[in-house]
């Protein structure tokens, strides 16, 4: 019995002994851990306070340098091998056949499924077809509102993202697609997010330029509220019309789409506004036109 004593409490001792071992060691370790994250934080609270506090930076300053990304919008490395020499042949058979095949009525999702499963293609090349082709009769529909010109002293109606990411994209050196309809479209797929990037303003600029030689009376940029960072694109467009001297309203809406169907004068190349909206103008055939250096892709 005193021997089976004896050994319990050796027993209790030792696992005494480790228990307190173990939480000494997590509170020492788990103390550095806390340690090392205050540091951090007050480090990156430090950084960002001499961002604002320093006379040549202000709030918005530092906002705009962390947003303006050097990002190539809508690139994609396999494009160039997706989109040139034989997969390009590859896939300009496949908008043939797609074509054939809504001519004849068939929608427009089993249409891509079943030509793009025939030809193997990717998911993005089934994109592109998506938004390259169309039957003659939307391609009637759509010519049948385009403008040949915008009249002086117009007021035009800019479909804002559209057009701001086009041309993001065309000058980040990215892919552009030119319809069969003949309107310019990417493959960005932004999905209801966006970013400033460096190309933004640029894109902005080159956008209003071409407004003001066809001497408009007044630009109006339709803007999707929900999209994130809309309310800092608003402000970079309202920056260069205030600065390039354009009349400009910017309106930020629900549904920009929604909106645009029912103006006139619309500029866009999404294939539901220009197929419901009064009259529309095909700017960025001008704009793509005037960049050496664009990547445009046709079928």
């Amino acid at each position: 019995m005193t021997i089976l004593f004896l050994f319990r409490c050796c027993l209790h001792s030792w696992i005494s002994f480790l228990s307190l071992s173990w939480l000494y060691s997590q509170r020492k370790h788990g103390n550095r851990r806390f340690t090392r994250n205050r540091c951090r934080k007050k480090s990156e609270k430090h950084q960002w306070n001499c961002l604002q506090t320093d006379g040549s930076f202000s709030c918005d300053d530092a906002c705009r340098i962390i947003m303006m990304k050097n990002v190539r919008r809508g690139y994609c490395e396999e494009d160039n091998v997706q989109f040139a020499g034989e997969s390009l042949r590859t896939l300009s058979a496949c908008a043939v056949d797609v074509i054939y095949l809504l001519n004849r009525g068939y929608p427009y999702k089993s249409v891509i499924e079943f030509a793009g499963n025939h030809y193997r293609l990717t998911q993005r090349q089934r994109n592109a077809l998506m938004r390259m082709c169309a039957p003659d009769e939307q391609i009637a529909v759509r010519r049948n509102r385009q403008l040949q010109e915008l009249e002086e002293g117009c007021t035009v109606h800019i479909d804002g993202f559209n057009a701001v990411v086009l041309m993001e994209t065309a000058l980040s050196g990215s892919m552009i697609l030119k319809a069969v309809d003949g309107c310019y479209r990417d493959l960005s797929g932004l999905a209801g997010t966006y970013a400033i990037i460096e190309k933004t303003d640029p894109a902005i600029e080159m956008i209003i330029a071409s407004l003001q030689k066809h001497r408009i009376a007044k630009a109006v940029f339709w803007i999707d509220a929900p999209v994130s960072n809309s309310g800092r694109l608003k402000a970079h467009i309202a920056e260069a019309a205030e600065k390039a001297g354009l009349p400009c309203d910017i309106e930020m809406v629900r549904n920009a789409d929604t909106e645009l169907k029912k103006h006139d004068h619309v500029i866009s190349g999404d294939s539901e506004v220009i197929a419901e909206c009064i009259s529309w103008y095909n700017l960025y055939e001008e704009l793509i036109g005037s960049l050496k250096d664009a990547w445009v892709v046709t079928l």
